[in-house]
């Protein structure tokens, strides 16, 4: 190719673009027309529609396709204008797509499918949309073996999870580290909540489990969903998982029960609620180290004091490994607890 045909094809693209940015189906028409529109017009490589489609241009996606363009035509990351559609929460250009023959199914470079997508922004309207057309797989996994459902879950868009659970979305496929939807949805939490952005993770353990999700599935390290919320801290999820019976003894693969993770992570709250539930403050014959040494070791003073009012014994220790007394020795920086142990309390100025 000559330079002057590699500029002219290089303005024709920058033309193909600037039109597809503004929608200006009218001047678009005979640039179309002798466009190769199959033809990637960006370095990621993408074609007119899927730039259409991310501007939300209706019209302008119509003629484009009905100048014979593929509705799959994938960029370089294998996306497809459907995935787009998704990402920009679009439903109308879904289903505009999907008449056209779109493959609801087709995959990215990380095998994500459109209702992937649409799970992560949070569109229900798209996730309706895939669903009412009925060559859409729900159980699609992606490299990760993540469902939309998971994505769902994770991301706490509970509009979506509820519509999804409507629908009879299979609760029991985990991903490749063995979460389940539970286990990803009580991972979670919010940094700061206030009235008009109210705990959305909270909500969808709720939906998961009035869905009748396994609260006592464990992941590929034995942890439960409940392990998941202590060490988050979420006390909203810590709560529900409570209420719905899930084990507060339960040992995941170090030994270690959810109270060992609230108190390594310092939630003071998660740790009471756990403790309130009777979870054990200490094992008698501990497979690892106990709540209170853990507390000590990160230097959590207001654990350590709770643990010590719940009778926890500050001269347990499993064989091989410290006490929580031998841990407050070795350095001073554990003054105050070590105060706690021989004193039986702490003086707070």
């Amino acid at each position: 190719m000559s330079d002057r045909d590699t500029l002219a094809v290089a303005c024709v693209r920058e033309d193909l673009r600037r039109l597809c940015a503004s929608g200006d189906v009218v001047s678009a028409r005979p640039v179309l027309d002798e466009a190769d529109l199959g033809a990637a017009v960006d370095q990621e490589g993408h074609t007119v529609l899927h730039l259409a489609v991310r501007g939300g241009h209706m019209q302008l996606t119509r003629e484009i396709l009905a100048r014979g363009c593929s509705p799959d035509c994938e960029s370089v990351r294998h996306v497809t204008p459907l995935h787009i559609a998704s990402t920009e929460k679009q439903p109308e250009l879904a289903l505009e797509l999907l008449v056209a023959k779109a493959n609801p199914n087709a995959t990215d470079d990380v095998k994500q499918t459109a209702l992937h997508m649409a799970a992560k922004v949070g569109s229900v309207e798209v996730v309706e949309v895939l669903f009412g057309h009925g060559d859409t797989d729900r159980s699609a996994v992606d490299v990760a073996n993540t469902t939309a459902l998971h994505i769902a879950a994770e991301h706490g868009h509970t509009d979506v999870l509820e519509y999804m659970l409507s629908q009879q979305m299979p609760l029991t496929a985990s991903n490749d580290r063995g979460w389940t939807a539970l286990h990803l949805a009580a991972h979670g939490h919010e940094k700061k909540l206030n009235t008009l952005k109210p705990g959305k993770f909270g909500n969808a353990v709720r939906l998961l489990l009035e869905a009748r999700a396994d609260v006592g599935a464990t992941d590929d390290e034995k942890k439960t969903p409940l392990h998941r919320a202590a060490n988050t801290g979420n006390d909203k999820t810590v709560s529900l998982l409570v209420l719905a019976r899930a084990d507060v003894e339960a040992e995941d693969i170090c030994r270690w029960r959810p109270l060992h993770y609230a108190v390594q992570e310092g939630h003071l709250l998660v740790a009471k609620m756990l403790l309130d539930a009777r979870a054990a403050v200490q094992l008698e014959r501990p497979p690892c180290l106990t709540p209170l040494a853990v507390a000590t070791m990160e230097n959590h003073v207001k654990i350590a004091e709770l643990l010590f009012t719940y009778k926890a014994d500050p001269n347990l220790r499993a064989k091989g490994l410290a006490s929580p007394i031998m841990i407050a020795r070795k350095d001073p920086i554990h003054g105050e607890i070590l105060s706690l142990f021989e004193l039986g309390y702490i003086h707070h100025e």
